[in-house]
C-alpha cells in the first residue's frame, strides 16, 4: 500500500496522468470539431417566400439561397393563382433551416380540372342555373320554342350544338339553354332601362329570360357601376320576341344630359350599332 502510495505521488505517473487527460480533451475537441462540421451546427438559412411565383423561379431561388426543394402536384385547381404558380411552401417564409433543406413547394395545376355536364333536361330554369353555376359554368343565352312545358329546360347548347350529361366542358364555358314558353304568349313589351345602371340593366333583362347583345359606354372607365342607360334597342314602343331568342343592345353614358325623360324615344337605326 506504502508503495502503491509513493506510486501516484511520483513525476511519473502525474506526467502520464496529465498527458492522459491532455489527450481526452483534445479528443473531445475533436469529436465536437467533427459534429459540427457534419451537422452544420449554428449555420442556418432563411426561408425567401416563394408563394405565387412561378415553379420555375421559386427552385431558382432556393438554389440560389443553398435550399433544396421538393415538388408536391395539387389535386385542386386554385383560382386565385395561376397554371404551374406555388400554392403552399413549408416551411414558411422567414423560417430558419439548415443548409440544402428540402422545402415542400404545392403548385396549383397547369390547368383547372375539367367539370361534367349535370342533365338538366327536364329541369325548371332555376334548378338549371344553380347547378350550373355550382360547377363553374355560366348560361349564356335562353332561347324559347313553343312547347306546354313553360320555363322548363329542352335542351342545352354548346357552341351551337346540343350536349350530352357528363360531358367535360373548361369551367367558365358558356352554355345556352332551350326553355318552354308555355301555352300563353311570348311577345311582350320591350322593357324600359333609361336611367337604370349597367348591373341593374344586366339584372332586370336575366329576370325577363333577355339576352344581352351589343354593349357599348361612350367613353373609357373601369367604373362601371357609375356608368347610366342612354340607348337600347329594341325600342320600348315595339314588342319583343322571346321565341326567337330576344336580345338587346346597350348604351352607358356618366353624362346623366343623355338619358331620355320620356319612354318612347325616336328609334334608334339599325346603322347605329356600328360605332
Amino acid at each position: 500500500m506504502r508503495n502503491l502510495l509513493l506510486f501516484l505521488r511520483s513525476k511519473t505517473f502525474l506526467a502520464n496522468l496529465a498527458v492522459a487527460l491532455l489527450g481526452l480533451l483534445l479528443l473531445v475537441g475533436l469529436v465536437q470539431g467533427a459534429l459540427n462540421v457534419y451537422t452544420r451546427h449554428g449555420r442556418y438559412k432563411v426561408v425567401p417566400k416563394v408563394e405565387g411565383m412561378s415553379m420555375e423561379a421559386a427552385i431558382a431561388l432556393l438554389k440560389e439561397n443553398g435550399l433544396n426543394y421538393e415538388i408536391i402536384d395539387s389535386a385542386r385547381f386554385n383560382s386565385e393563382f395561376e397554371g404551374h404558380q406555388v400554392v403552399i411552401q413549408f416551411p414558411p417564409p422567414e423560417a430558419e433551416v439548415k443548409r440544402n433543406r428540402a422545402i415542400k413547394l404545392t403548385v396549383n395545376p397547369i390547368r383547372q380540372p375539367r367539370v361534367a355536364m349535370p342533365d338538366l333536361i327536364e329541369k325548371t330554369e332555376r334548378r338549371a342555373k344553380h347547378d350550373l353555376e355550382s360547377r363553374g359554368l355560366m348560361i349564356g343565352k335562353i332561347r324559347y320554342v313553343p312547347n306546354i312545358a313553360k320555363d322548363v329546360v329542352l335542351d342545352v347548347r354548346y357552341k351551337g350544338q346540343s350536349i350530352k350529361p357528363g360531358t367535360l366542358l373548361d369551367p367558365g364555358s358558356s352554355l345556352e339553354l332551350v326553355l318552354g314558353q308555355g301555352l300563353g304568349d311570348v311577345h311582350q313589351p320591350t322593357p324600359v332601362l333609361f336611367g337604370l345602371g349597367y348591373n341593374e340593366s344586366l339584372d332586370r333583362l336575366k329576370q325577363l329570360g333577355i339576352n344581352i347583345g351589343v354593349v357599348v359606354f361612350d367613353t373609357a372607365s373601369t367604373d362601371t357601376p357609375a356608368f347610366k342607360l342612354y340607348r337600347q334597342i329594341p325600342d320600348p314602343r315595339y314588342e319583343i320576341d322571346l321565341a326567337e331568342g330576344a336580345e338587346m343592345d346597350l348604351w352607358f353614358t356618366q353624362d346623366l344630359n343623355k338619358i331620355p325623360t320620356d319612354t318612347l324615344p325616336v328609334v334608334v337605326p339599325d346603322s347605329a350599332l356600328i360605332e
